[in-house]
């Protein structure tokens, strides 16, 4: 084994149990006997010895778990705890850790097998999406039986198809709202049936103007003096709730904010907050309707009907009619996705656990303590409460072998850099909450087993063996709102000149005037970044070693953009050479860009040469760090050099804190610019940000979404809206089933054309930086992918908790 130092990526343990025992998706090679012999298993395992080596784990949280429910996550410190106490049914591992290549392996299930073909009945009976394909058609990509190997809860309850059943169930539970249930009841491989039996049986809020718009004189007043829609659904006022089509995602509470006294009467906002419940509605009353149309619509009240919100409550549906989950057999049970998908997608939705203890469920506050929480995982809790968490090995975990001294093992299945390695050597995981001070201290008096470095703290041990800096799929960026009319309002409001952004040029030269590898050094661990698609994205699911900038169409398309040539007579010999050399750095010509800008905005009356230029950023959903605002002044600092002597004056951006939603924010016109991430581990998704209103996370820039846009495909031109090119690429579109190369193709281009809109500007990629004592070591020095495989899972230590007792203490003396 490699014996190299590296670190446990603390956020990626979601993942960390995303490499199996399992048989890959072909029968795995047999494994090597240079290991221990195991015996037979008992059907009772033995315990640890007392004597066998202890090796303790100890990571630190700033805010300690507090529900490791699977289904009820809302912390990240949540989801690393569950992911010891549960296991997935299939997963995605690293096998070579240098070529970045990775297998789908299967872990609970024994086999998971696409059964469309003669399972037809399932797609009527669930409603499922054909995308206009007859039902006789359809062949694969909807029903997957799921066969189950023999597994155990940790008391030794058998887990069956009815565990898993029960537990969708629960997941899906109108009553529960569960915030585990999205990723099954929306996106690839959703569930059939399970958006509707989620919100069946309880008040749903819709917009007014995203349904039927209902003027106020076609509502009707209640007794009580309540208003209520001709169908008798009451309705309400957003106030401190999301309008989507109005306000693009904002609410009426943030638009005050913004704007003040200066716009809105505040003697009238606070009587209306007055009368707003806890959900940010308030009841349609003559008194509210009256208040609002102070607020809102002065004049004639006529956009008014825009901030209603109607309440319905649509029928309790039955979930074993509605929800495409059926038993075959105890261990075996069928999987049917409301819409056509992938092999690949749907082994990646179900490495998502949401099996869940049926006993302890029904008594209630599941997963809070270890009287109500069960584990099928590798580990069990043991104990939980005042800053500590103490898991330890799970005796009746599948994947556990009993060595011939007793001692508890597993081996992967699978190779790993040619060889079978052994995992989970960990016999305890301690977390322990701690400040970033304390935590810092306790890794460096070997107290701590891994920490989270600050920016600070990166350059300081940026040598060390012991860092090492995980690339995910996040991107962060610079968006702006290059609108004129919001601009020229945003210059009423503390912004000074801020309408120079509405001209290209000066957003092209902002675009290259700043050092991102030296900005970068002012984040925790981020590296540049030059496209809206990160190095750490895959082309997609099917091809789970393949990403995205590796492919010769994306490093074609920043070549491009950037304006890199290579060939015969050009300044690289091979497009590889051209992409290597791409910084997006180039202070010279941002100068020449900004002279031009300056020109072209003075000539058409929007600036005064030599005038200062002040612009808020909406920066941060909570506090602004030190590091935020040193990032800040680096980029306005960038900007000011670039526009030294083109006839700008100073520019210097502002940083601000505490804005709910900073990408809406400058969407809505709140704000000219916005430092925005957003994430997509799927190339072929990544861009429904920008291009795709339905996406959840969307984000308008411009007329990009609309604009007729042609693209050469096979040896044609073929012309559509973005919208409808992005949305070709996946099911039912016109591209989903295309070559690869071709769907490539596509993407590149649409990525390279939204860059050419300057109206976002990609910074960095995400990373998360860990430091790994000397007491243990990894196998993956580059976890790539969004992945930590090798981090803990495959966790090899130098020293046992004795060993390294000893030396902490002879280096205490």
């Amino acid at each position: 084994m490699k014996k190299a130092t590296a670190l446990l990526l603390l956020a990626a343990l979601l993942f960390a149990f995303s490499a199996g025992c399992g048989r890959r998706v072909q029968p795995p090679p047999a494994r090597p006997t240079a290991k221990p012999a195991p015996t037979e298993l008992p059907t009772e395992r033995p315990p640890i010895p007392d004597d066998a080596p202890q090796y303790t784990y100890t990571a630190a949280f700033d805010s300690m778990a507090s529900c490791w429910d699977p289904h009820r996550l809302k912390t990240k410190e949540d989801g690393v705890v569950s992911s010891f106490l549960t296991s997935p049914l299939v997963a995605r591992v690293e096998t070579d850790t240098e070529a970045r290549e990775y297998e789908w392996v299967f872990e609970m299930a024994e086999n998971i097998e696409d059964v469309t073909f003669t399972n037809r009945g399932y797609l009527e009976k669930y409603g499922c999406e054909l995308g206009g394909v007859p039902k006789g058609s359809v062949n694969s990509g909807y029903v997957f039986r799921i066969t189950l190997r023999p597994s155990v809860w940790e008391d030794g309850t058998p887990v069956t198809a009815d565990s898993f059943i029960y537990s969708m169930r629960r997941l899906l539970d109108p009553a529960l709202g569960n915030p585990g249930a999205e990723a099954f009841v929306k996106g690839p491989a959703a569930i059939a049936g399970g958006e509707s039996y989620y919100v069946s049986g309880r008040e749903v809020l819709r917009e007014n103007a995203g349904s039927e718009l209902y003027s106020f004189d076609k509502l009707k007043k209640d007794a009580d003096g309540f208003y209520k829609a001709p169908s008798g659904e009451r309705v309400y006022w957003a106030v401190d709730y999301p309008l989507g089509v109005w306000l693009d995602g904002g609410t009426p509470k943030e638009l005050v904010a913004a704007y003040g006294e200066a716009f809105f009467p505040m003697d009238k906002w606070n009587e209306l907050l007055k009368l707003t419940g806890s959900n940010g509605l308030a009841p349609v009353t003559d008194e509210t309707y009256a208040l609002m149309s102070a607020l809102f619509s002065p004049e004639d009240g006529s956009e008014l009907p825009y901030f209603l919100i109607i309440a319905g409550s649509p029928k309790k549906l039955d979930f074993d009619k509605t929800v495409g989950i059926c038993k075959v057999d105890e261990l075996v049970f069928d999987y049917v996705c409301g819409a056509r998908a992938t092999t690949e997608e749907v082994y990646s939705l179900l490495s998502r656990s949401w099996l869940v203890y049926e006993p302890y469920c029904e008594k209630g506050a599941y997963g809070t303590s270890p009287d109500n929480t069960m584990s099928c995982g590798p580990y069990r809790l043991v104990q939980s409460g005042a800053g500590r968490i103490l898991l330890e090995r799970n005796p009746n975990w599948y994947g556990w072998e009993t060595a011939q001294n007793g001692d508890l093992i597993s081996f992967t299945g699978f190779h790993v850099n040619g060889e079978h390695l052994r995992r989970f050597e960990t016999t305890r995981v301690e977390f322990v909450r701690l400040t970033s001070a304390a935590a810092r201290e306790g890794f460096l008096s070997g107290r701590l087993t891994e920490w989270t470095p600050e920016a600070g703290d990166i350059e300081e041990h940026r040598r060390s063996e012991r860092l090492r800096i995980k690339g995910n799929t996040d991107t962060v960026c610079l968006l702006i709102n290059a609108d004129a009319s919001a601009l020229a309002d945003l210059d009423l409001r503390g912004n000074v000149n801020s309408s120079v952004l509405g001209n290209l040029n000066f957003r092209r030269a902002l675009e290259i005037c700043i050092d991102r590898a030296e900005a970068a050094k002012l984040t925790a661990g981020y590296s540049p970044c030059l496209g809206l698609i990160n190095e750490n994205c895959l082309v997609d699911k099917a091809e789970a070693s393949r990403f995205y900038r590796d492919t010769e169409q994306a490093m074609q398309a920043l070549c491009d953009h950037y304006g890199a040539e290579f060939g015969e007579g050009a300044g690289y010999a091979t497009l590889e050479a051209a992409y290597e050399s791409l910084t997006g750095f180039d202070p010279v010509f941002a100068g020449e860009i900004m002279r031009t800008a300056c020109e072209e905005l003075a000539a058409e009356g929007l600036y005064t040469e030599g005038a200062e230029i002040l612009i808020r950023v909406a920066w941060s959903q909570g506090d602004l760090t030190a590091a935020d605002g040193a990032l800040c002044e680096l980029i306005s600092d960038y900007m000011s050099a670039a526009a030294a002597d083109s006839g700008f004056g100073r520019i210097t951006l502002v940083p601000m804190g505490h804005v709910k939603d900073p990408a809406s924010a400058v969407s809505r016109g709140e704000y000219a610019m916005g430092l925005y991430t957003f994430s997509g581990e799927d190339a072929f998704r990544s861009l429904g940000v920008f291009l795709d209103p339905e996406d959840p996370g969307f984000v308008p820039t411009g007329a990009a979404c609309s604009e007729p846009a042609s693209i050469n495909v096979g040896s044609a031109d073929v012309t559509m809206t973005r919208q409808e090119w992005e949305a070709s690429l996946t099911f039912p579109g016109r591209y989903a089933d295309a070559e690869a190369d071709t769907r490539l193709t596509i993407l590149a281009e649409l990525e390279r054309q939204c860059l050419e809109r300057r109206s976002c500007i990609p910074l960095f990629s995400g990373a998360e930086a860990r430091m790994l004592s000397e007491k243990a070591q990894s196998v993956s020095d580059d976890p790539g992918g969004g992945l930590c495989f090798g981090c803990f899972e495959l966790l090899a230590y130098n020293y046992n908790d004795a060993e390294w007792e000893e030396r902490l203490a002879a280096a205490e003396e």
